[in-house]
């Protein structure tokens, strides 16, 4: 099994059946999540509730489960002709069901090429397995995909903060100045309560995303 393209094989310190059986894979690094996607290949494993569960997740009673492609660490699937899933052998982020969970950024993005998930399963609180409408799979041209994605930047440009120092510091001396509080007070209670908005740049933890097609 440690064949499987999702096995870090250079790093694990465990068995994939040891790791799939105690649902932690040790590494060099310490333990992280992971779980046996083979699992929901199968309808039964649909009609028992989960932990971590949320959305339409529940909801859904599959008759038929296609496999539509595997990549390293993404299982992509299509239930019923009516849902497509993303399942991660190894849960890295919750940023997918962010999308959704974020009430800010969802209605923000609901006007967008983004195809939003409805439902999924986490893992000690990451995407463990995802689920979005069914829609038509297609390739984007590189002109519409950059178009599409300067347009859900622009949607969420209100709820980021400010790109330079300048902007940043004049934020904060208004906010001093509105609220009679010091610029520490202000960094302490950011730094508390700040929530974190998608980043194309940030690639160290990369989120699966996918668009509506036209």
């Amino acid at each position: 099994m440690e064949d499987e393209s999702w096995w870090p094989q250079g790093i694990a310190l465990s068995s994939m059946d040891e790791a799939i059986e105690a649902g932690k894979l040790e590494t060099k690094w310490g333990a992280v999540s992971c779980w046996n996607v083979q699992a929901c290949l199968q309808s039964e494993w649909w009609t028992s509730q989960k932990n971590g569960s949320w959305g339409v997740f529940d909801d859904i009673q599959p008759s038929t489960i296609e496999v539509v492609q595997t990549d390293g660490n993404r299982t992509l699937l299509l239930l019923d002709a009516s849902y497509i899933v993303l399942a991660y052998s190894i849960p890295t982020s919750n940023r997918t069901s962010s999308l959704h969970q974020n009430k800010d950024i969802h209605s923000r993005l609901q006007s967008t090429n983004l195809h939003l998930p409805i439902g999924g399963m986490l893992l000690d609180g990451k995407d463990a397995l995802v689920v979005f409408p069914a829609g038509k799979l297609t390739e984007p041209s590189p002109e519409w995909l950059g178009q599409t994605l300067g347009e859900i930047q622009n949607m969420l440009a209100p709820l980021s903060s400010p790109n330079d120092q300048k902007r940043w510091n004049q934020r904060l001396k208004d906010l001093e100045d509105e609220l009679r509080i010091t610029k520490s007070d202000l960094i302490e209670y950011y730094s508390l309560r700040s929530e974190e908005v998608l980043s194309i740049e940030n690639i160290s933890n990369p989120v699966t995303i996918i668009f509506k097609s036209n």
